[in-house]
């Protein structure tokens, strides 16, 4: 027994040494805190994955009002032609469009103004994986092994020789949520891939300049600097890695020529204290898209080359010089959690605006912004004419704005459908609903074999006729 107790003995002291070890590395999230962390982060995730059903693809239900053999042809309805120049561009993603991408579906369709898939652009996550040139550089959590679960197509523009600039998001527990940005030719091959943070939609200028958000990982909770004695508040953040979002430059070659510091510009600006509460401490600014003003802008503030930026999470729009380095304008408004935020001429912008129209029981809408802060005017639906039944994305959302800068293609992501609006007479011209035939598709649900498939809808672009 003499012997056993100091065995004993020792055994509980470095228990206990343990516990008080963890519990202060934990505490103080010193080394090896963070390895811990996401080891049992990616274990919980990988869990979790044994019972997960399998992932088909951002898919949202079944649509029983039309078979498998109708979906294609029930995409388009209304004024598809006639009058209207020019090809629609389509976010596709993992298991869309398998009549024209068999294997993986079609990361983007073009389409006729008859509603005839003239292109198809295949999906090739395997391709696109391995041609990363980051290296595995950016820290992640919870990342699984097949490409096809890892990133989803989310923005993307089309170049004039048809290539295309995509940009990607996670599709499921991951931390960051970033999916990374690809040039993807019309074989839908990559010709090159970053899987860094990048998120959101994309935006290419006119003198071909690649901007996207993109973000970093801070320590701790969100603090913001606010007074003249440098008083500190601060939100809880119950990740400990607040993701602090900025804007990325890069040329068509995907090289990094410049970033921009949207959070650093805002703590030197009048309008600091707009970061003190966010609607998520851990995604305080959560950018979505951004804009550049053009030659039409007004001047002074609004500048053209200044950059039009959109936050969710702080349901404001903000001005951005990027030769001053400094946030000229912010604009808050009745729009709530908006994304998409679209230059239309001089003074005006349009924006996609998911909450601020559901207030009073209606969707979400498409509104036009005052960037000077004059007035507000909803666009569609069109509050004059009866009212239809309600179109609503809680997230995402996205428009296009046509070259004559008369209409307008809105996408109603969590709905599935896209409709296109006469801006002039705030009147719907034509409605796209995503459905799909997932027949041939082995892990769908007899459900979604018997049924079209509706899917969730990124964005719709204008664009030109392709040569042929």
């Amino acid at each position: 027994m003499s012997k056993i107790i100091p065995f004993v003995s020792f055994v509980f002291a470095s228990v206990i040494v343990a516990f008080g070890l963890g519990v202060f590395i934990t505490e103080f999230k010193l080394p090896p805190y963070r390895d811990i962390a996401a080891g049992a982060k990616t274990l919980r995730y990988a869990i979790k994955g044994f019972d997960a059903p399998p992932y088909r693809g951002q898919f949202l239900a079944v649509d029983p009002a039309h078979s498998p053999d109708e979906a294609a042809a029930a995409r388009f309805t209304g004024e598809r032609a006639a009058r209207f120049p020019g090809n629609i561009l389509m976010i596709g993603g993992l298991n869309e469009y398998l009549e024209v991408c068999p294997g993986d579906g079609c990361i983007a369709v073009e389409t006729d103004r008859d509603g005839n898939i003239v292109h198809g652009y295949p999906y090739r996550p395997d391709a696109i994986f391995a041609a990363d040139s980051t290296g595995g550089s950016f820290y992640r959590e919870g990342q699984p092994a097949d490409p096809r679960q890892i990133k989803r197509p989310i923005g993307m523009q089309q170049l004039p020789g048809g290539d295309l600039i995509v940009s990607f998001q996670t599709t499921g527990p991951m931390f960051p949520y970033t999916g990374g940005i690809a040039r993807i030719d019309r074989d839908g091959n990559p010709i090159w891939y970053r899987f860094d943070y990048s998120h959101h939609w994309v935006t290419v200028t006119e003198d071909g300049r690649v901007l996207v958000p993109d973000l970093t990982l801070a320590e701790g909770d969100w603090d913001v600097p606010v007074g003249p004695r440098g008083r500190v508040i601060d939100a809880f953040c119950e990740t400990g890695r607040p993701m602090v979002d900025g804007i990325q430059e890069l040329d068509l070659d995907g090289n990094v020529v410049a970033t921009y510091d949207i959070v650093g510009a805002l703590e030197k600006s009048p309008w600091v204290s707009i970061m003190v509460r966010p609607f998520n401490a851990c995604d305080p600014l959560h950018i979505n898209y951004v804009d550049v003003l053009d030659s039409t802008a007004p001047g002074g503030d609004l500048a053209p080359g200044n950059m039009v930026i959109s936050s969710r999470n702080l349901s404001a729009i903000f001005v951005y010089s990027p030769e001053e380095d400094r946030i000229t304008r912010v604009i808050k408004g009745t729009f709530q959690q908006q994304h998409s935020v679209h230059h239309l001429e001089g003074g005006k912008a349009l924006l996609f605006d998911n909450w601020g129209g559901s207030g009073a029981g209606n969707g979400s809408r498409l509104l036009e912004v005052d960037l000077a802060g004059g007035p507000e005017r909803q666009v569609f639906p069109n509050p004059n004419e009866p009212a239809q039944p309600m179109l609503f994305s809680d997230r995402a959302g996205h428009l296009d704005i046509s070259p004559d800068r008369n209409r307008a293609l809105v996408s109603f992501t969590e709905a599935g459908i896209g409709v296109e609006v006469d801006l002039t007479t705030r009147s719907e011209l034509m409605r796209y609903q995503s459905l799909h035939d997932l027949r041939d598709l082995d892990i769908a649900s007899d459900a979604q074999k018997a049924n079209a498939v509706r899917s969730k809808l990124f964005g719709m672009y204008y664009v030109g006729v392709p040569e042929l």
